[in-house]
């Protein structure tokens, strides 16, 4: 309830199952109710996900009458972005202005070749550079130099990327190039920066511990000394975005940035005791200063093998003590099916079957892969 009727930015840290969506709808329906958040301001509620986005903006509805709800706004950080550009496209200088028309580019291994071969003979490094190289390069920042301007490789890369998508018929945008070029608005608009400040009162994150440090200097650019007042909510034990440039230390940034008080959420009230172990387990292996989770549910009656936890050193040995433990159990009770069994996996079901289908064979096990991909097409999802 504190973090609910908070007048100051805070941060709020909590496992699964600790109800921070939940919190966010409740603080919305707060603002929105008693005036805290005052007419024609409005709220602006930041995800990840289009689902995420989704899901705050219904809980919201069913709390709040419709003049209320319209004042809620739930979007991606892309979409709030994109936003930005589609709003204030003409205050783009010309070399920077794509067309009103353009197209989301979500580039591949064919983009960096195609985009090597049209351009090696201006700038021959770019055959030397591997994708990701030239993926940093380009949306690093936005060029200050044309081509002939450039000094460095990476110069004469990064402006021959911009030039092939601002003068593309019609002009084609990474989400990335997007975001640089909302900061651009804000940071040379003060006009449309401070028309942005004044539009929302208050700002939710959501999912805040997967953010790259280009989506938190949108977020900086647009509300860093504001009064617009912030509530960014995360998992204590879900930093699993370092991969793809998530800032490890974001909340302790966050809170210097935005002044902001620093929160825990404790409970756990989505999963059962047994579950609730065994993330903690799980946690205190991948982070030493892990915030271990309580259970709400701590009476409930939970068998103790109903669920386990398995870590393994090699591939290998995973897919050698699954067939076995199939196996065994197969054989040890007669009740059991082959199809009672079934391994998931997040993704590239494929890779997992190679992985495993050695090991199940030699233990006279067949696998059905139910999300076959053929042609890069899942068969079933």
């Amino acid at each position: 309830m504190a973090i609910v009727k908070s007048t100051q930015s805070v941060s709020v840290l909590a496992g699964p199952g600790a109800g921070k969506t939940e919190l966010l709808a409740q603080r919305a329906a707060f603002l929105l109710m008693t005036g805290e958040s005052p007419p024609p301001r409005r709220i602006l509620a930041i995800t990840f996900k289009v689902d995420a986005a989704r899901n705050l903006k219904f809980r919201v509805a069913d709390r709040c009458d419709r003049q209320q709800v319209q004042r809620f706004e739930s979007l991606t950080l892309d979409g709030f972005a994109k936003r930005i550009i589609d709003q204030f496209l003409e205050s783009l200088p010309d070399n920077l202005r794509p067309s009103t028309d353009y197209s989301i580019l979500l580039q591949n291994r064919d983009t960096w070749e195609e985009f090597g071969l049209r351009n090696a003979g201006q700038c021959p490094a770019i055959r030397a550079k591997n994708n990701a190289q030239l993926n940093k390069i380009v949306h690093d920042t936005i060029p200050e130099f044309d081509i002939e301007g450039a000094t460095t490789d990476e110069q004469k890369i990064r402006a021959l990327w911009w030039k092939d998508q601002i003068n593309a018929v019609p002009s084609c945008l990474t989400y990335d190039m997007i975001k640089l070029l909302a900061i651009h608005i804000l940071k040379n608009q003060p006009g449309i920066l401070n028309a942005v400040r004044q539009t929302y009162s208050h700002v939710f994150l959501d999912e805040f511990q997967d953010v790259t440090g280009l989506q938190y200097e949108l977020i900086k650019t647009a509300f860093r000394g504001s009064d617009s007042i912030l509530t960014a909510v995360g998992d204590s034990n879900q930093a699993i975005m370092g991969w793809a440039g998530a800032l490890p230390d974001i909340f302790e940034r966050f809170q210097v940035d935005f002044v902001a008080t620093d929160n825990r959420l404790l409970y756990n009230f989505r999963s059962n005791a047994r579950v609730v172990e065994l993330i903690n387990d799980l946690a205190s292996t991948f982070d030493d200063n892990f915030i271990p989770t309580e259970c709400a549910r701590a009476g409930q009656v939970v068998p103790e093998n109903s669920v386990e936890g398995w870590v393994f050193e090699t591939r290998e040995i995973e897919g050698q003590f699954l067939a076995q433990f199939i196996s065994n159990e197969l054989q040890n009770n007669k009740e059991l099916t082959p199809s009672d069994f079934v391994i998931l996996a997040r993704m590239r079901i494929n890779d997992v079957e190679d992985r495993i289908s050695d090991a199940f064979l030699a233990s006279g096990l067949s696998l059905r892969n139910e999300a076959k991909t053929v042609g890069g097409i899942a068969i079933q999802d």
